[in-house]
C-alpha cells in the first residue's frame, strides 16, 4: 500500500474519528455540521499547538529585514533631529499641536497618542493630517510608545528592529544565542507590535523583535500551512485538541467529552509529545570509546 501524505481534510478526520464521528470528505465542503467545526477551529488550533514547543517540523530560518527608524540622541533640546531610538521619549514631553502655528524645524509635538517631527519652519493649517500628508511632519513615536512619556527615562532602550516574518510564532535563535523557552527576553531582545503611519493615513502593523545587534539572524518555530512536513506527534497533538474543540458543537453533550479530551491534551498528549521531539533535536556526540581497540577486540581480532 502506497503511503499518501496527510491533507488538512485528513488531519479533521482523525479529530473526528476521535469522537466517534464519520468522516468527511473535504474539509471546505459548505454543508454538514462537521466540516464547518472543523473549519472554524483548524488553524487556530494548529497556532495554539504550535506555539506550545519549538517544534522541529516547524523550524525555519530567516535574516531579518532592518526596520527604518530615527537614530540620534534620546533627549530633546529643540535643536535639529534630537529625540531618536535609544531611550524612545524625550526628557519632556512635547506639546499638543496647535493650528495656525508657527513651529520651527526640529520641534516635537504631540498629535492625538503619537509624536510627531516638524520637518522645516511652518505655520500649520487647521488639518494636522493634511500638513501629514504634505510631508510637513513626520511621525517618530507611535501611540503604543507615548504611553512611555512619563516612564524613566532610558526605559527602552533598544538601538534596533527587526520585522518579523507574518508566519511567526516562537523564537529559538538570535545571531546563534539560544532564545528557546523565553530566554534573553528583555535582555538580548524584546518583541513588540510596530505600527506605521503610511501617506494615505492607513496605519500597517508588524510583529517586530528589537535589539541591540546590528543585523538579526533567526531560527524559529513558525506556522508552516504544509500537513506533510508535519510530525506524526504534532498532528497527534493537533488531533486531539482539535477534537476537543469541535466535540461538543457536534455532539451536543454539554462539554463532556471535551473536557476529558483537554485533560488528555494537557496531561498526557502534548508532553509525551513534546519530550520525545525534544530528545531528537539534541546533538549525537562522537564517543570515542565505541572506536577502542579494546571494545573492537571482543568480537574480532584488531591485528588483521
Amino acid at each position: 500500500m502506497q503511503y499518501e501524505p496527510l491533507g488538512i481534510t485528513s488531519v479533521a478526520n482523525l479529530a473526528l474519528l476521535e469522537i466517534g464521528q464519520q468522516t468527511i470528505s473535504d474539509i471546505d465542503d459548505q454543508n454538514g455540521e462537521s466540516p464547518a467545526a472543523c473549519r472554524a477551529a483548524f488553524w487556530q488550533t494548529v497556532r495554539e499547538v504550535g506555539r506550545s514547543h519549538n517544534w522541529n517540523c516547524l523550524k525555519l530560518r530567516k535574516n531579518l529585514t532592518q526596520l527604518v527608524l530615527p537614530v540620534t540622541s534620546s533627549v530633546y533640546n529643540g535643536q535639529g533631529t534630537s529625540i531618536g531610538w535609544l531611550g524612545c521619549h524625550p526628557s519632556t514631553p512635547p506639546p499638543y499641536w496647535l493650528a495656525h502655528t508657527t513651529y520651527a524645524g526640529g520641534t516635537l509635538v504631540t498629535y492625538g497618542e503619537a509624536i510627531y517631527y516638524c520637518l522645516m519652519a511652518y505655520t500649520s493649517s487647521t488639518n494636522f493630517i493634511n500638513d501629514l500628508t504634505a510631508g510637513f511632519w513626520a511621525q517618530i513615536y507611535s501611540s503604543f510608545f507615548a504611553g512611555l512619556q512619563g516612564a524613566q527615562s532610558g526605559l527602552y532602550e533598544w538601538n534596533f528592529a527587526y520585522a518579523l516574518p507574518p508566519d511567526f510564532l516562537l523564537l529559538n535563535e538570535l545571531n546563534g544565542t539560544d532564545c528557546s523557552k523565553g530566554r534573553g527576553i528583555g535582555d538580548l531582545y524584546e518583541i513588540f507590535a510596530s505600527q506605521i503611519t503610511n501617506q494615505d493615513q492607513s496605519v500597517s502593523t508588524v510583529q517586530a523583535l528589537f535589539c541591540d545587534q546590528p543585523w538579526a539572524d533567526i531560527k524559529y518555530t513558525g506556522l508552516i500551512q504544509d500537513p506533510t512536513v508535519w510530525d506524526p506527534l504534532f498532528i497527534g497533538a493537533v488531533v486531539v485538541l482539535l477534537a476537543s474543540k469541535i466535540s461538543t458543537q457536534i455532539l451536543g453533550d454539554g462539554g463532556k467529552m471535551s473536557a476529558e479530551l483537554r485533560a488528555r491534551y494537557i496531561g498526557d498528549v502534548l508532553p509525551r509529545a513534546q519530550m520525545k521531539d525534544a530528545g531528537e533535536r539534541k546533538l549525537q556526540r562522537y564517543d570515542p570509546t565505541l572506536e577502542s581497540n579494546f571494545l573492537r577486540s571482543r568480537n574480532a581480532s584488531t591485528v588483521g
